[in-house]
Parts: structure tokens; C-alpha cells; sequence
């Protein structure tokens, strides 16, 4: 019990830090989310290119191969670009964690002095700044994610709509077939065929609408990445700070 009011009497006094803590989680929150979204809206229209592809027979994608291959690589290329957002953004947050870290432990010297000389351990000490400090990122991390679901329709909307101007772009630059010599190429496969999809439908992986997903993706993945490097970072940093102070003492 003692331990648990020591937690929230911290979050009070080292509510600075602490703020840090839960912003660089909100940012993380968001971009995990974005990342996430992208990567899966990808995956799920590359899957659907492949499945449209089959139901064309082979000597009809045999004349659009240059599109379609173009198609391929672009949403291939998307997917790589996505994860590796996702991982960026996931070694800027640890990289913030870590300088946070270091920064609560400078101010919180003299509490953990005090802690040692009324014989705390230094796992105890340490863990009490560490679960300090990952209430405040789930408290980042629910405010993001409350927002997220309240609204959306509108962030999956916007996702998507970013989403196609990127594959259009990428389609572009990878080949240097413009989209509309390749929409035009694409075109000559629904003659004397008829198909549940449209020519956007086949080009972009998805139906005669883009709402793929019901919302956005990556809560867990990005819920679990942030709590283990909040929790195991100021673990760390917090007993390697207190070993010294009690080599000092």
C-alpha cells in the first residue's frame, strides 16, 4: 500500500516530467496508428490486386503486365515504407524516453538519496519511477486512442484519401508510367468482362469504395512497443542512477 501511494504521490511532484512522458506518448500514439493503418490499408490492397488479377484470364494481365507489375511494386514499396515509418517513429520515442529518463532522475537525486538511507532497495526505487512513468504514457496512449475512436470516420477517411497520393506517386516515380497511360492499360481488361469492381477498384486493391478497414489499426502493437520501452528504459536508467548514489553514500 505504502509503495502504491509513493507511485501517486510521485506522479504529483514530478508532474513536469511526467508531462513529458505523456505527450511523447501521444505523439508516438499517433504515429504508431498511422503507420499501422497505412501498412495494413496496404497489405489489404495488394491482396486484393492479386485476387482481382486472377479472375482475368492469363493472356489478358499478359498484355497489361507493364501496369500491372507497376501496380505491384508500388504497393510493395508502400509497405516497406510504412514499416519502416513505424520503426523510425519507435526509435525517436525511445530515443525522447531515454532523454526524459535521464532528466527525471537529475531532479528526483535527492528523493532517491533519501529512499536508500531508509534502506529501499534499488529495484524498489526504481520500479516506482519506472510505473510512474508508464501510468503516464497509458494515460497519453487512452486519450489518443479515445480520440481516435470517437472520430473515426474521419481519420480512416483521411488515412486513405493520404494513402492513395502516396501509391500514386510512388507508382510514378517507380516506373514512369503515368497513372493515367496505366489506368488506360488496365481499362482493356474489363472489355466483354464483367467484374464486382471497378477500374479503381483493381487499380488501388479495393472496391468502389476505399473503406477497407472499419477503423484504424495498430492499438496493440503500438500500445505494447510503448509500454515496454517506457517501462524497461526507466527501469534502467533510474537503477544504474541510484547504484551510483549508493556507491556515493
Amino acid at each position: 500500500m505504502r509503495f502504491i501511494e509513493r507511485i501517486i504521490m510521485g506522479l504529483g511532484y514530478h508532474k513536469r516530467v511526467h508531462l513529458l512522458t505523456l505527450l511523447s506518448a501521444i505523439l508516438f500514439t499517433a504515429a504508431g496508428l498511422f503507420f499501422q493503418t497505412n501498412l495494413r490499408l496496404e497489405n489489404l490492397s495488394a491482396s486484393n490486386f492479386s485476387k482481382h488479377l486472377n479472375q482475368f484470364s492469363p493472356q489478358a494481365v499478359s498484355a497489361v503486365s507493364r501496369a500491372s507489375k507497376a501496380v505491384t511494386n508500388a504497393h510493395r514499396l508502400q509497405q516497406q515504407a510504412y514499416m519502416l515509418g513505424f520503426w523510425i517513429a519507435l526509435a525517436v520515442f525511445i530515443v525522447l524516453t531515454i532523454i526524459i529518463a535521464i532528466t527525471m532522475m537529475k531532479t528526483r537525486r535527492g528523493e532517491a538519496t533519501a529512499y536508500l538511507l531508509a534502506d529501499r532497495t534499488k529495484t524498489d526505487i526504481s520500479l516506482q519511477s519506472a510505473l510512474e512513468s508508464l501510468i503516464a504514457f497509458v494515460v497519453g496512449f487512452s486519450a489518443t486512442t479515445l480520440l481516435s475512436l470517437i472520430h473515426t470516420n474521419y481519420f480512416s477517411n483521411l488515412i486513405a484519401h493520404l494513402n492513395r497520393q502516396a501509391f500514386a506517386r510512388k507508382f510514378v516515380a517507380l516506373d514512369g508510367l503515368k497513372l493515367k497511360a496505366a489506368s488506360k492499360q488496365l481499362t482493356k481488361l474489363f472489355t466483354g468482362k464483367i467484374t464486382d469492381f471497378n477500374l479503381h477498384g483493381l487499380l488501388y486493391g479495393r472496391g468502389q469504395a476505399d473503406h477497407l478497414l472499419d477503423g484504424l489499426s495498430g492499438y496493440t502493437v503500438t500500445f505494447a512497443f510503448g509500454c515496454a520501452a517506457v517501462l524497461l528504459i526507466h527501469f534502467f536508467i533510474a537503477f544504474m542512477h541510484t547504484y551510483r548514489i549508493q556507491k556515493s553514500l
